[in-house]
């Protein structure tokens, strides 16, 4: 069959020699016909941009700053559209991601952004590696980010830079009304930390020194655990 296909009424195609194609072969082709964009000079720019940006998500997914830039220039280009009504669509149905976990992604690429400007000519060399690092920083005032960064690294010069330690700096430089207390432990958190702590002890006496505890020593742990739980309903 030719290549060139052309419409001869009532929906039915023709190749060059004249000769109809099957009805069922016209269906699919009329399909690919309707479906198919003829783009533009700008649309295939911006889809050409698309597929690069998004190649720096797919092979980032580990790194928070590039897949957070990538999707802020997205987002600032509306590079989603037009197979996207919002950039919120986008994220979810493109890359399985709720659009608060995007922005969270953005901003902390922001944040790394200007930390990076600020301080390494000031031969800063270690900056947020987790976006859960980042996270708590993010949440002060934009003027706040290099100072608070500054003072984790002054606080924690011989020691692991954790999200717990980024958040007590960050914490204290909140303003009052916004500072957030540590929550203190609840009666059922104590009871259940208890019940675990007996099952521990409990299952150590049981299983002893054995590096192959037997069927019967595993009934009575499970046992022992079910009464617990029952006790935990009264």
């Amino acid at each position: 069959m030719s290549s060139r296909l052309q419409e001869c009424g009532a929906g039915v195609l023709t190749d060059d020699g004249g000769a109809v194609v099957p009805q069922d072969e016209t269906a699919k082709l009329q399909e690919i016909i309707v479906n198919t964009k003829v783009p533009t000079e700008s649309s295939s720019e911006a889809e050409r941009k698309l597929v690069a940006t998004e190649k720096v998500i797919e092979n980032g997914l580990g790194d928070f700053v590039a897949v957070g830039e990538a999707l802020e220039t997205i987002r600032a280009t509306d590079l989603y559209k037009p197979k996207f009504e919002t950039f919120e669509d986008y994220c979810a149905m493109r890359w399985g991601m709720h659009d608060k976990h995007a922005y969270r992604l953005i901003n902390a690429a922001k944040c790394v952004k200007k930390l990076k400007e600020d301080l390494a000519p000031k031969g800063v060399t270690i900056f947020p590696q987790h976006e859960s690092q980042i996270r708590l920083l993010v949440a002060l005032d934009e003027k706040l980010w290099v100072k608070a960064w500054s003072q984790v690294l002054a606080d924690n010069k011989d020691s692991k830079i954790t999200a717990v330690e980024v958040g007590k700096v960050a914490n204290s430089l909140l303003p009052k009304g916004k500072k957030k207390k540590a929550a203190k432990p609840t009666n059922k958190a104590k009871n259940l930390k208890r019940k675990l702590t007996k099952i521990a002890k409990m299952a150590g006496k049981v299983l002893g020194k054995s590096s192959k505890p037997t069927v019967a020593k595993l009934k009575k742990v499970l046992a022992a655990i079910l009464a617990l739980i029952d006790k935990g309903k009264d």
